[in-house]
């Protein structure tokens, strides 16, 4: 029992975890927007910086086991001092779990300032809370999903407006249908499109 634990802490099944609970974010964020609550802002903010928070921990969480997997055997302590520098553990931390969360947070980060200033543009399309929204759901899909997220969010912008201006004849279409129709696509979808486009070198 112990050594099958350990061997799914060792291996990539890990990242279910990651994902399985990054799923369950969104969908209590999208039970949220769909029911009457005050200050919708200040409450997606607080998931936002809860999901940064939790993309660094899972990093710092898998580099300590990724220290605790070279130290159980002979051959693989040999990357980890006085017989290498500690430099060798921490570029393969970096490359391998480190830099996908800062990538995913600094991604959510730029997709935030856009949308603050399209709706300083226009603050008509806008309703409460759905800059908010859009930012934490781009953390929440992270790196790589990022690069289809934003073009559905934006497809799907364009494809409900048509639906609402020729069947409801109403002009403007609310971003929170449109972010999680995006999430959505980027969740199923991300890994066929990389690979039909050979962009597997974005993904880190």
């Amino acid at each position: 029992m112990r050594e099958s634990f350990l061997q799914f802490l060792f291996s990539s099944s890990i990242d279910w975890v990651r994902t399985g609970a990054l799923f369950a974010v969104a969908i209590a964020v999208c039970v949220m927007y769909y029911r009457p609550m005050a200050d919708r802002r200040r409450i997606f903010l607080r998931f936002a910086f809860g999901v940064a928070v939790f993309r660094l921990l899972f990093a710092g969480v898998r580099t300590a086991l990724q220290y605790y997997a070279w130290m159980r055997t002979e051959l693989t302590r040999f990357f980890l001092p006085p017989h290498q520098s500690v430099a060798v553990l921490l570029h393969y931390s970096w490359t391998h779990f480190w830099l996908n969360a800062i990538v995913s947070i600094g991604a959510a980060l730029l997709f935030f300032a856009v949308l603050r200033a399209l709706r300083a543009h226009n603050p008509r399309y806008f309703e409460e809370g759905e800059v908010e929204l859009g930012a934490l759901l781009a953390l929440v899909v992270g790196w790589p999903h990022f690069v289809v997220f934003v073009p559905a969010v934006f497809l799907s912008v364009v494809v409900i407006s048509l639906i609402r201006d020729i069947f409801l004849r109403e002009a403007y279409t609310a971003l929170g249908l449109p972010f999680f129709i995006g999430y959505a696509i980027a969740l199923v979808s991300t890994g066929y499109i990389i690979a039909a486009l050979s962009l597997t070198s974005i993904i880190i």
